[in-house]
């Protein structure tokens, strides 16, 4: 039920923060407040899973934390969802959780779902600094290992522009930040890393309308995304169209293994040997 998205509430309607529950948990009041809702949504979904349509995952919450002593009823409350989608059709295609980083979460343990999915946005949002990168991560490969090494190795939410604030840079500062330059290293590294499902945010941002978004972002959500919000292509459109036809001519790198991470074999004269050996 929850998006973020610089939405107003995460996408929550106005009155559940009348609530007196805690949102996000397993309280009974709570509970009752998502369960039409997301019952409703299921049952609508689930004629079009996969393969009778185009729907290959759900996920069932978003960039969400584990319960802990001090914070209970969270895990409690991701068991709670996955039950209510199972329990109106959505068994055919895997539920998902989308981790604010490679921590893990809900990939074992109570709560644990069909295919753990974790999001990562490298260069941040700091688009008054265009040119200011981060560096590629070279641990993806162990990472995966480590964490879920029988499942693929998914991202559900990767870095596909930024968000702007009130007196921000603009959005087309963030489009220089994670235009197709940025896609080009990034996307490339994620699938040489066995990265196999690639989710971006946003592809296409458009216009917030009404009450749609938080306090901290305006009218327009561009998002320095492949789609402007007047709709026009961009080349980093074409970079990210140029990379899809390459992994739909190449289905073996579904089942590939990453041989290293870096440049180990750059100054090696045994790499071609070492590389097919």
């Amino acid at each position: 039920p929850y998006i973020n998205a610089e939405t107003s509430a995460g996408g929550f309607p106005g009155w559940t923060t009348n609530l007196a529950s805690k949102a996000r948990t397993n309280a009974t009041e709570w509970t009752n407040a998502w369960t039409p809702y997301l019952s409703g949504a299921a049952k609508s979904a689930a004629p079009f899973q996969y393969p009778a349509g185009p729907i290959i995952a759900v996920q069932a919450e978003n960039e969400f934390v584990v319960s802990t002593p001090t914070d209970p009823g969270r895990s409690e409350a991701m068991v709670l969802v996955e039950n209510n989608l199972r329990s109106n059709g959505i068994t055919k295609v895997p539920i998902t959780h989308n981790d604010p980083g490679t921590n893990g979460r809900y990939a074992q343990g109570l709560g644990m779902v069909d295919l753990y999915m974790w999001d990562g946005y490298p260069n941040g949002f700091l688009c008054a600094s265009p040119g200011q990168w981060s560096e590629v991560r070279s641990d993806l490969p162990q990472t995966h290992l480590s964490i879920d090494p029988a499942e693929a190795w998914a991202v559900g939410e990767f870095q596909g522009g930024s968000f702007d604030p009130w007196g921000g840079s603009g959005y087309q500062q963030c489009y220089q930040l994670t235009g197709e330059e940025f896609a080009n290293v990034f996307y490339k590294n994620n699938y040489a890393s066995g990265i196999v499902y690639q989710n971006l945010y946003m592809t296409f941002g458009g216009t917030n309308w009404g009450n749609l978004p938080e306090p901290t972002v305006y009218t327009s959500y561009d998002y320095g995304a492949p789609i402007k919000e007047d709709r026009t292509l961009t080349p980093k459109y074409s970079e990210i169209k140029l990379q899809s036809h390459f992994l739909h001519a190449s289905p073996d790198i579904l089942v590939s293994t990453p041989v290293a991470a870096g440049t180990n074999f750059t100054n090696n004269a045994n790499r071609d040997e070492l590389l097919c050996s």
